[in-house]
């Protein structure tokens, strides 16, 4: 924005909260969801990183989190701590098998 000269602009800028977080998923057997897996909740989707590490965006305090794969899938639930860490990392969380 750029007022002319001995004037003013008023901008508003949208502002929302959104709560974010590093997961790392595991399996029954304790190695990390493969590489590239997805992982979805609420109408969202986020791709499964190296170790297991989903990097989730606008999250609930609760979600029910669905990771598919070819081959395989299953389900996990991510409960969002109550911090003001502004990205915080939970995990490993067990994802257990997918009706």
């Amino acid at each position: 924005v750029r007022p002319y000269a001995r004037s003013g602009v008023s901008v508003e800028i949208p502002v929302r909260r959104s709560r974010n977080v590093l997961v790392v998923l595991v399996r029954m057997d304790g190695s990390p969801q493969p590489l590239g897996a997805k992982a979805e909740t609420a109408g969202r989707s986020f791709i499964v990183g190296k170790r297991g590490e989903v990097y989730s965006k606008d999250l609930e305090d609760r979600n029910a989190l669905l990771v598919r794969w070819p081959g395989g899938a299953c389900r996990a639930q991510v409960d969002l701590p109550l911090t003001h860490e502004a990205e915080p990392r939970l995990g490993p969380i067990l994802c257990g098998a997918a009706p």
